[in-house]
């Protein structure tokens, strides 16, 4: 599959992609197309709603990383959040984006390149540092630990990356100066792990779910931390600039 015309079509609007078999229609393939067309059966187009005001730093409290989960419809979504951020005032980032098989290395020269930040798949025990969009390797996990990042095979059921994984291991690091966000996307995944940053006392926010193209994760997350303060694409984009500037 192209990845590069991937990206293109799901920045334009495609919800699901479907790589066209090459030995025909076997019971496996069958199956994941249903999955797909299952999919793309769910999703909804984003309502088109009157501006809310934008978070301010009044209430925001200082975060050392910013974790970030998506499934179906996150790249279109993270380009609108990230083309709104100036890299050089932004805490690290760090992304899990549920893919296809391979997708990881176009995806971090897409981002890179719609996004102006710097972005990367990050090696073992490298640092985490402002200005930075850190994405986790399609097929494996990424946690965060006091000598940097680490990667690990999915040790629970679910997809890899695991964003639950990488927020629980935030909590572990960084006790209440993590922050979690759940965006668009199909299943419960963050939900546990946005729950433990809320209960640490860290910063925890949701997308609104009638702007979501699947708003299965963010309603799961909802159900698990109440509490989320729950936004736009542009306003998660104004409380992870909020989070950069407190102090």
């Amino acid at each position: 599959i192209n990845a590069g015309l991937m990206l293109e079509a799901m920045s334009a609007g495609a919800m699901e992609v479907f790589e066209k078999p090459s030995q025909g229609l076997t019971d496996e393939i069958c199956e994941q197309l249903m999955r797909v067309l299952r999919t793309a059966a769910a999703a909804q187009l984003p309502r088109e709603v009157a501006p809310a005001p934008v978070p301010s730093s009044a209430s925001a409290r200082a975060a050392s990383v910013c974790v970030m989960v998506a499934s179906t419809g996150g790249p279109r979504t993270l380009e609108r959040i990230l083309q709104r951020l100036s890299p050089k005032d932004t805490l690290p980032l760090v992304l899990i984006q549920h893919t296809l098989p391979g997708f990881t290395d176009e995806l971090v020269r897409w981002l890179g390149r719609t996004s102006g930040f710097a972005v990367c798949s990050p090696r073992d025990r490298a640092p985490l540092a402002r200005g930075w969009l850190y994405l986790a390797n399609d097929g494996s996990d990424l946690e965060l630990t006091g000598q940097g990042f680490r990667s690990a095979r999915g040790a629970v059921n679910g997809p890899h990356p695991c964003g639950d994984v990488t927020l629980a291991s935030a909590v572990r690091t960084f006790l209440g100066k993590a922050a979690g966000v759940v965006l668009t996307g199909m299943g419960n995944d963050g939900a546990r792990g946005l729950r433990a940053i809320a209960e640490c006392g860290g910063q925890v926010a949701v997308q609104r779910p009638d702007s979501c193209v699947i708003a299965g994760m963010p309603q799961a997350a909802l159900q698990a931390t109440p509490h989320a303060q729950v936004f736009d694409p542009i306003q998660i984009a104004a409380w992870v600039a909020a989070l950069s500037r407190a102090q």
